[in-house]
């Protein structure tokens, strides 16, 4: 049997594993956590950190491993990036053009590159934010380049917070190079793109919403809401990374905003969203996602298995969390939907700490209609109801 070595073990790699090993695969789930689900699934466990490469390095050299397969987040893919260059495991970029998906700086330095619209912005280190940020206006942004899920993201309200801007950055390594860019008002939404030889075979597109934290993706819906225009100039504007950056193929994924009939995006990645993105896509549609995700790692093809247009479920996905933190007994639920699914990410009593630092689990609601869809995901976080 090939053997693949899973990086991440978190409720985001089950659906892999599972996947891989359903495949005839033999897979070792690498992760430091013991009592995460990924190691329950697999068929053996290596307790490292994945974010350390050298010692995964070490590992692969001792033992024997055909295929290295990132999770959904950006220190397995990384990490993965890294081995492959010394294995050549299949499925990964090159460094140079990784970096372009993994750090923030790169992304708008290759978008600016190519003229494709993204917000104004300015790349500062630690110690020169001061001066880069005094030609944008408020409100705007502060952004560490290698941060996810909001993590580290300040605004800028006003004018003392302005004047305050090393202490709300609370830089603790002069080494951590900012981008500051301007603040959009307008929708936000993501763009998952399946491409072979340079050329998307399979998108999808979703609407976003950040109703817990301002900076953190809670809620989402598929089928989308945006017009066949919005859709035309994202597609066109990610075959122009294609066509400039020689990618594998695989997933590249987008998160755009639509801000005064503008496009605009905000990064792109080739690593897996998390908070079970790919069960969205699959419940809707019928497309086997984590398949086609996984499938560029293990040496596979790709496979269509969508529904047709027409016969696409609205369906809604919620990340249960708090603002505030917590304890988590049980969960209150009003809404007009048909049916719903819910993955437990606590259990009865745990500690809830604020979002996005915890999750109390995800929820995917079946809504009656396209109509109902649009208009109850935006809002529909004030009906779940956590009982502490």
């Amino acid at each position: 049997m090939k053997r693949v070595l899973v990086l991440g073990t978190s409720f985001s790699a089950v659906e892999m594993i599972k996947c891989i090993k359903d495949l005839g695969f033999y897979v070792i789930a690498c992760g430091m956590e013991s009592n995460e689900p990924g190691h329950f699934i697999a068929d053996d466990s290596v307790f490292l950190d994945y974010s350390d490469a050298i010692q995964i390095e070490e590992y692969i050299r001792a033992n024997p491993i055909d295929f290295v397969v990132p999770t959904a987040n950006d220190a397995a893919y990384r990490t993965g990036m890294e081995l492959a260059k010394i294995f050549q495991f299949p499925g990964f970029d090159d460094l140079d053009t990784a970096l372009n998906f993994l750090e923030k700086n790169h992304f708008r330095n290759l978008c600016k590159q190519l003229n494709l619209r993204i917000p104004r912005y300015s790349i500062c280190d630690s110690q020169s934010v001061l001066h880069h940020q005094e030609s944008f206006e408020i409100p705007f942004l502060i952004k560490p380049i290698n941060g996810f899920s909001g993590n580290g993201i300040v605004k800028i309200h006003n004018e003392e917070m302005r004047s305050a801007i090393q202490k709300n950055i609370r830089i603790e390594d002069s080494t951590q190079i900012y981008v500051v860019e301007d603040f959009l008002k307008g929708t936000l939404h993501s763009h998952s793109a399946f491409v072979r030889e340079g050329r998307i075979v399979k998108d999808f597109f979703v609407d976003e919403f950040c109703t817990i934290n301002e900076f953190a993706v809670d809620s989402s819906n598929h089928p989308s809401n945006v017009g066949e225009d919005v859709r035309l100039q994202v597609k066109q504007m990610i075959e122009q990374i294609l066509q400039y950056s020689n990618l594998t193929n695989g997933l590249i994924h987008t998160q755009f905003m639509v801000s005064n009939n503008q496009t605009y995006l905000i990064e792109s990645m080739r690593r897996c969203p998390g908070d079970l993105y790919p069960k969205l896509i699959e419940l809707s549609t019928g497309f086997n996602y984590i398949y086609n995700y996984v499938a560029s790692f293990i040496q596979l093809p790709f496979s269509d298995s969508t529904t047709q247009i027409g016969d696409q479920l609205p369906l809604a996905r919620f990340t249960i969390a708090s603002k505030h933190p917590t304890r988590i007994f049980g969960l209150k639920l009003t809404s007009v939907s048909k049916g719903f699914y819910f993955y437990p990410l606590s259990r009865n009593g745990d500690e809830l700490k604020s979002f996005p630092g915890d999750k109390a689990g995800v929820l995917f609601v079946e809504i009656l209609n396209c109509d109902e869809l649009f208009l109850e995901v935006p809002q529909f976080q004030q009906k779940i109801g956590i009982i502490e």
